[in-house]
């Protein structure tokens, strides 16, 4: 998954492709970054240092041939039972 955009309300690609073991590359942006975590290659191109669009992709098909899923990336998804029990237990 590329998520390259410069603003983003939720990040739920993200969520998606993780949860089915896809390699992800993000924008640098904060809501990316909760999503994700070390979980993704990460480009800005208002960061000097960053890597650019271009050399993350070329690096991922390096690392990570097309087409293969790496299953121990899969991120579980959380029901919404377990969700509400963890904001109940926030709240009680």
């Amino acid at each position: 998954l590329i998520a390259n955009s410069f603003g983003e309300g939720l990040g739920l690609p993200l969520l998606e492709a993780r949860h089915l073991g896809l390699s992800v590359i993000a924008r640098d942006i904060p809501v990316f970054r909760s999503f994700a975590g070390e979980n993704a290659l990460y480009v800005s191109p208002k960061r000097p240092n960053s890597t650019p669009l271009a050399g993350a992709i070329r690096q991922l098909i390096q690392n990570e041939p097309p087409g293969q899923v790496d299953d121990s990336n899969v991120t579980p998804l959380v029901s919404w039972a377990e969700a509400s029990s963890k904001l109940e237990g926030i709240f009680a």
